[in-house]
C-alpha cells in the first residue's frame, strides 16, 4: 500500500485521487466534532460547501437539522454549531444533520474522485489505521489545512495516522514522512500541541478551548465516517 499526504488542499488539486482511498482530517474541529455526531447516533450528516446550502436543504427536509460554524461561530439560525460537546444523543440520535464548516466540509467535495472517502481525526486514529490495513488501496491522508494552506494539528493527525501504519508494507511519500515527522515531535502532549497551534488560539480567544481536550483524545473513539453518494454514516463493511 502506498500512503500520501497532501499537506493542504492546495496541494491536493495537484494529486490524483482516482483508484485510491481518501482520508479526510480537520482535528479543529469538522471531522473530530462529525465523528462525535455518528458516535452519538445521528442517522447522516450531510457536508455543504456553504450556509445557504444548509438551508436551502432544510427547506426540502424540514426536519433536517443545521449544524457547522463561520469564524468559529454557529450561525444564528443553526441548531447546532461545529463544538463535539454540542452533538450529545439527546439532541442528535436518529436525526439527519446539515453540516458546513470554513475548511472540512470543502475537503470533503475536494474528494469526489475517490474510490472511497473516510473521515479521520486524533479521536479515530486506530480505528482509520485499522480500516486502511484491512483495506490495502493506495490511500492519500487530506489534510483540511485552512484557507487552502497547511496547518499543525491536521498535519500532526496525519502523521499519528502514518505511525499507526509503520510495521505495516507500506511506502510512504515524502509528505508522508513529513507528516509523521510532525507528530513523533508532539506525540507526548498533543493536547498541548493543538492549543499552540493557530487555530487552537482562536478557539481558546473564543471561549471554546474545552473543545480542544476532546479533538486531543488520542484513540478514544472506534467509530469512523464514510463519504458516500453525498452522506456521511457509519459503514462497517470495508470496501
Amino acid at each position: 500500500m502506498n500512503l500520501d499526504v497532501a499537506l493542504s488542499l492546495a496541494e491536493l488539486a495537484k494529486l490524483n485521487l482516482a483508484g485510491r482511498s481518501a482520508v479526510v482530517i480537520d482535528v479543529l474541529r469538522a471531522t473530530t466534532t462529525i465523528t462525535a455526531a455518528l458516535v452519538s447516533g445521528a442517522a447522516a450528516v450531510i457536508p455543504c460547501a456553504r450556509l445557504k446550502g444548509c438551508r436551502a436543504m432544510r427547506m426540502i427536509e424540514p426536519n433536517l437539522l443545521l449544524g457547522g460554524e463561520r469564524g468559529g461561530r454557529r450561525p444564528a439560525d443553526f441548531n447546532l454549531g461545529n463544538s463535539p460537546r454540542e452533538y450529545t444523543a439527546e439532541r442528535i440520535a436518529g436525526r439527519r444533520i446539515a453540516f458546513s464548516t470554513t475548511n472540512g466540509t470543502r475537503a470533503l467535495a475536494g474528494c469526489h474522485d475517490a474510490k472511497t472517502v473516510w473521515l479521520a481525526a486524533f479521536t479515530n486514529r486506530a480505528a482509520v489505521a485499522e480500516i486502511l490495513l484491512r483495506n490495502k488501496r493506495d490511500t492519500i491522508l487530506v489534510c483540511a489545512g485552512k484557507l487552502r494552506l497547511s496547518n499543525l494539528e491536521d498535519t500532526a493527525c496525519a502523521g499519528a495516522i502514518v505511525d499507526s501504519l509503520l510495521a505495516a508494507d507500506v511506502t510512504l511519500t515524502d509528505r508522508a514522512r513529513v507528516a509523521w515527522s510532525v507528530y513523533d515531535q508532539h506525540r507526548g502532549d498533543i493536547t498541548a500541541m493543538l492549543r499552540e497551534s493557530d487555530h487552537g488560539r482562536t478557539l481558546v480567544d473564543l471561549g471554546l478551548g474545552a473543545d480542544i481536550d476532546l479533538c486531543a483524545n488520542l484513540d478514544s473513539c472506534p467509530t469512523v465516517g464514510r463519504y458516500l453518494d453525498g452522506e456521511i454514516a457509519t459503514i462497517n463493511k470495508i470496501v
